[in-house]
């Protein structure tokens, strides 16, 4: 037992073996848009430092930090904070900064021959199968998220 001994419930399988960590705000997030702002400078380097902390208090390396993307929930916790939490994994290639967006996925997509329906930014039916199709190809896990691994596998073909 350690003084992290409070449970909430916070991502589906991950609530006994995780910490959850929220941030206030309406965060756009992938294929959804719903949001309306982005993390303040101060939440994201709060985040940072807390993201550090955990890892020397716990023993967790920084591939051991995930966001709710990876388990499901494409949405959360929004495009900036999904960055900041792969950069701090180490695995977010640096040189080429693209904005993970629902229309830059669908061209993706498309140029690889996966039709994801008309490139318009809205996350559908079309979109969702090309993504899996694409997934299924590539050899990735086949769950129709844009998480870290499918997005780093469209950046490398196109």
């Amino acid at each position: 037992m350690n003084a992290h001994n409070h449970l909430t419930w916070h991502c589906r399988g991950q609530n006994t073996v995780s910490i959850g960590v929220v941030l206030c705000g309406n965060f756009n997030g992938t294929g959804f848009n719903l949001g309306t702002s982005e993390p303040t400078n101060a939440q994201l380097k709060s985040l940072k430092a807390l993201f550090n902390h955990l890892c020397q208090k716990l023993d967790l390396q920084p591939g051991d930090v995930y966001g709710h993307y990876h388990f499901g929930k494409p949405a959360c916790p929004g495009h900036t904070v999904q960055n900041l939490i792969e950069g701090f994994r180490g695995e977010v290639p640096t040189q080429k900064e693209v904005a993970k967006t629902t229309r830059e996925i669908q061209k993706r997509l498309a140029a690889q021959g996966f039709d994801p329906g008309p490139v318009d930014g809205i996350h559908g039916i079309k979109t969702a199968a090309a993504i899996r199709r694409f997934q299924k190809s590539s050899g990735l896990t086949v769950d129709g998220i844009v998480g870290p691994n499918t997005w780093a596998a469209l950046l490398k073909v196109s």
